[in-house]
């Protein structure tokens, strides 16, 4: 994953946190492949790059959640199936 990405992310929540108050503000990363990664409190799930399953759970938690707002980061080869297709599984 680049590096972009998780400090674009983390400035992102730390922006809206900050307007919002960061109780309802959470972010859901899309690991690599045999990788974990030590995540702050604000990752409440995480995508198994390869795990179809795994999207379908965040499909279900970001449901059942209620959320207002879904702010999806693209790079490419970063969502698993072919062409990143698990995003648009579910």
């Amino acid at each position: 994953m680049s590096a972009g990405l998780p400090h674009f992310t983390t400035d992102l929540c730390t922006a809206l946190g900050a307007e919002y108050g960061p109780e309802r503000l959470f972010a859901i990363p899309v690991n690599d492949p045999d990788s974990s990664y030590q995540y702050p409190d604000q990752v409440r799930l995480e995508f198994a790059q390869e795990d179809l399953g795994s999207y379908e759970r965040a499909a279900c938690f970001l449901n059942f959640n209620g959320n207002d707002l879904v702010c999806m980061q693209l790079e490419n080869g970063i969502y698993g199936g072919i062409a990143g297709s698990y995003i648009f599984a579910n």
